[in-house]
């Protein structure tokens, strides 16, 4: 199911945009229509808010090449803003198929190392009825991969992460990545090199 991506970066363009979704896309699992996967909140205006009030809605993924502007709709927004930001669509019950609970995360540390931060909402029976997120920073590429293995319940926000070292006050984990880095002879990992390459000769990265 789709995610939220937020971008509270400073001064990020589209053609930063479109480098984070080439890098976040699912090139392995999924095909062309249907490769795309977070939906990138433009606004701090809650989606409900956009629609009538007797309409659902179902954001659809955002597929690069993005249009030509600055997004800095959530620029120097918070985590926890953007946590509320997430409860609140969730609590809104008329956003549907996308994942209410977890979001990434593009900051300005992002932008420079290629990161970003997932969030997921931990259960009820670890928070004492408050909504609160476990959070990891995690580079781009390995972003789908962990995004999905929790989205499915494959696994445990736990097992995503170093489970060696416990899980701070506010929430953070540190990172451990089990996934196989890039095969440069694999046919999709050719195609995702190819379509960044063409996306700078476009001037659009």
């Amino acid at each position: 199911m789709p995610g939220y991506l937020f971008i509270t970066a400073a001064d990020v363009d589209d053609k930063k945009v479109n480098l984070i979704l080439l890098n976040l896309r699912d090139w392995y699992h999924s095909h062309e229509d249907s490769w795309d996967d977070f939906y990138l909140v433009k606004s701090r205006v809650d989606l409900h808010e956009e629609m009538p009030s007797d309409v659902e809605y179902i954001p659809d993924p955002t597929s690069p090449p993005v249009p030509p502007m600055i997004y800095d709709g959530w620029a120097g927004a918070s985590i926890a803003e953007v946590e509320k930001f997430v409860t609140d669509q969730a609590l809104n019950h008329r956003i549907h198929e996308i994942n209410n609970t977890m979001y990434l995360l593009v900051d300005e540390l992002g932008m420079l190392d290629g990161t970003c931060v997932l969030g997921e909402q931990t259960p009820e029976w670890e928070s004492d009825g408050a909504i609160n997120y476990n959070k990891v920073r995690l580079p781009w590429v390995d972003a789908y991969m962990v995004f999905m293995a929790l989205d499915v319940a494959n696994e445990s926000f736990a097992e995503c992460c170093n489970m060696d070292v416990e899980r701070d006050s506010e929430g953070w984990w540190e990172y451990e990545s089990s996934i196989d880095g890039p095969d440069p002879d694999d046919e999709m990992e050719k195609l995702k090199e190819a379509t960044i390459e063409q996306f700078r000769r476009d001037g659009r990265l």
